[in-house]
C-alpha cells in the first residue's frame, strides 16, 4: 500500500464520555465546527459511548474499557470519488478494510471475520461444536454531511464478565475469545510501521481507531476491483438460501453476492433481482 496521507492529517478529538461519536461529528461538520479542508481527516473516539446507534437507529451497546470500540471518522467525498468507489458501496468497502485490518495483525486462523450485507461484521467461531453459529461482532453506519462521508464503527472485541455487562441478554459475538488474544493483537499493532510514538501513547480505545484510520486511508488507494473481489470472498451466505426482510416484506431466494453498486443480488425462481435495502438472514 502507498501512504496516501500521514497520520498528522488526522484531526483526533478524544472524550472520556460521549452520547454518540457519530452524532457529535455530524453536528460538528454541519455547523462548520470542523475544518472542511479536503486534506483534513476527522476522528472522534471516547472511553465510553452512552447513546450509540446503528442502521435503522438500532441501539448499539458499548461495553466500555477495552471490551469494545466505538468511533466515528470522516472521509472527504473527493477521496471516495478519486478511488472510483460508489458511495452506495462504501459500507461494504469499510467492512472489508476492517476484515483486512484484523487479519493483518491477528494470527489465529480458527476464527475468521466476514461481511454480512449490507453493513455488518460477523465472526464464525472455530468448529468446536458440530454447528458453529455465525455471530455479529460489529456494524458500520455512513452519513453525508457538507461534502464529507461520516463513518460510524462499532466493534465488540472481548466479552466482559457477566457482572460487568450493561445488558442482561447480549446476543452478539466477540472478535477475541480471550484477554491474551486481544493483548497479543494490540501488541502487534503497536509494533507496526503504521504507528507513531504519539499514537502509541494513547489508550487502546483511542489508539486502535487511530491506527485503523491510517490503514483505511491507505486501503482506499487499492484498485477498486481488487477491493470488490475481496468483499465477495468475505461475504457470508453466498450461494445460500436466504430471506430478505424489506419494508415489512419477506423475500426468499439464493444470495449471489453484491452487484456493481453494492446492492444485494438474489436468484428468485431462476431470475436475478437486486435490492438496495433490507435485512439478510440465512434460511433455516
Amino acid at each position: 500500500m502507498n501512504n496516501r496521507a500521514p497520520q498528522s492529517n488526522i484531526h483526533h478529538r478524544i472524550f472520556d464520555e460521549i452520547e454518540s461519536t457519530q452524532t457529535f461529528l455530524r453536528s460538528a461538520l454541519k455547523n462548520h465546527d470542523c475544518n472542511n479542508d479536503p486534506s483534513q481527516f476527522h476522528l472522534v473516539t471516547s472511553e465510553f459511548q452512552t447513546g450509540g446507534h446503528g442502521r435503522k437507529n438500532n441501539e448499539w451497546i458499548d461495553f466500555g474499557q477495552n471490551y469494545s470500540l466505538a468511533f466515528s471518522l470522516s472521509l472527504p467525498e473527493t477521496l471516495i470519488k478519486e478511488s472510483s468507489i460508489p458511495i452506495s458501496f462504501l459500507p461494504l468497502v469499510i467492512g472489508e478494510s476492517i476484515v483486512q485490518f484484523f487479519q493483518n495483525f491477528h494470527s489465529q486462523s480458527s476464527e475468521q471475520l466476514f461481511l454480512k450485507w449490507p453493513n455488518d461484521i460477523f465472526i464464525v467461531p472455530s468448529p468446536i461444536h458440530q454447528k458453529p453459529v455465525e455471530q455479529k461482532v460489529g456494524g458500520i453506519i455512513c452519513h453525508n454531511e457538507n461534502s464529507q462521508i461520516i463513518v460510524g464503527i462499532g466493534l465488540n472485541l472481548l466479552s466482559p464478565n457477566a457482572s460487568q455487562r450493561p445488558h442482561p441478554q447480549f446476543p452478539h459475538g466477540f472478535i477475541f475469545h480471550s484477554d491474551d488474544a486481544c493483548k497479543t493483537f494490540v501488541t502487534r499493532v503497536q509494533n507496526s510501521s503504521l504507528v507513531t510514538d504519539e499514537c502509541r501513547a494513547l489508550a487502546v480505545r483511542h489508539f486502535l481507531p487511530r491506527v485503523y484510520f491510517h490503514f483505511l486511508i491507505n486501503f482506499l488507494n487499492e484498485n477498486f476491483q481488487k477491493i470488490k473481489d475481496g468483499i465477495q470472498k468475505s461475504m457470508l451466505f453466498v450461494d445460500v438460501d436466504v430471506t430478505l426482510e424489506e419494508d415489512q416484506k419477506i423475500i426468499a431466494g439464493k444470495f449471489l453476492g453484491v452487484g456493481p453498486w453494492g446492492e444485494c443480488l438474489l436468484e428468485i425462481n431462476g431470475e436475478v433481482k437486486s435490492f438496495t435495502n433490507g435485512t439478510l438472514r440465512k434460511l433455516k
